[in-house]
């Protein structure tokens, strides 16, 4: 861009006013109206031609090269020429910003491709997350089932746990009264095997008394039988003599009907000296054969 001899003139410039003052080239290109704003050219609003696009423009959009040479130049030829300018002298760093963008749009396709594949990985954790939430949302419910069935267990081992307890206070009660039962039991035992002990001796005496009596029974008769082997005489002087112990054996043997009739004939009493005058004679008159006497 050459700004030493480019100058844009303005209204009240002696360069824009030695301008106006002259009468506009004619061309045959010339329109009637600006071809920037369409404003129609007449006396007082004067048309110019562009030097570079040779179109109508108004004053209001045309500009000077050079103040030397007064040519005109609308304003959207100057534009393409500063644009031009521009481009020439931002060329290198246009090409340069062109391969860095040309390398940026590869890393923005690269990272385009890596966040779509990390998109379909998201998508892909947030199905398996969903599923695993669905899972553990399961495993979850039966946990509460198994930890409300533990308690009811814990409840039920609880209510065993004190029926047990009773149970055992019931059976340590049982026991307890078991064994004051058995002490008592023990002491009835220990009292039976005293009352054996002593009905044991008493056996004994019992049969040594009955030893004794056999021994003393084998010199001894039946008085019963006495009638049968006596004559009547030695008969009647045994029961003078044992009445007493003939009566006792009456009595011992069951003989109730002879111990009567011989309560009832011993019921007349001799006289003293008539009942010895009498054993006297019937002790000479005894029979010398039996000799019971």
């Amino acid at each position: 861009m050459e700004d030493t001899k480019t100058q844009v003139l303005t209204p009240s410039s002696p360069s824009f006013k030695k301008l106006f003052s002259k009468k506009p080239p004619r061309s045959s290109n010339l329109n009637a109206h600006c071809h920037i704003c369409n404003l129609q050219f007449s006396s007082i609003h004067k048309g110019f031609e562009c030097s570079v696009c040779k179109k109508g423009v108004c004053k209001e959009h045309i500009l000077v090269r050079t103040a030397m040479t007064l040519l005109p130049i609308c304003d959207d030829c100057e534009r393409s020429r500063i644009k031009k300018e521009i481009a020439r002298e931002l060329a290198p760093q246009y090409k340069s910003l062109k391969g860095d963008m040309n390398w940026m749009l590869k890393e923005k396709e690269k990272i385009k491709t890596e966040i779509t594949g990390k998109y379909e990985i998201i998508s892909r954790l947030e199905i398996q997350m969903k599923n695993n939430e669905k899972t553990y949302a399961q495993r979850l419910e039966n946990f509460e089932k198994k930890i409300e069935e533990e308690n009811e267990r814990e409840k039920t081992v609880q209510n065993v746990i004190e029926s047990l307890k009773n149970a055992l206070t019931e059976s340590q009660n049982s026991e307890e009264q078991m064994k004051r039962k058995n002490e008592i039991k023990a002491e009835e035992i220990k009292t039976h095997i005293e009352e054996i002990k002593e009905m044991k001796e008493s056996e004994e005496k019992f049969l040594n008394n009955i030893d004794e009596i056999n021994k003393n029974l084998r010199n001894t008769i039946p008085a019963t039988k006495i009638k049968s082997i006596a004559c009547s005489k030695c008969y009647e002087a045994l029961k003078e003599t044992f009445k007493e112990k003939y009566m006792d054996a009456l009595r011992n043997e069951g003989r109730e009907s002879l111990l009567a009739s011989f309560i009832l004939k011993a019921s007349v009493k001799p006289t003293e000296g008539t009942k010895r005058a009498r054993i006297e004679s019937i002790t000479r008159e005894t029979c010398k054969q039996c000799l019971l006497m």
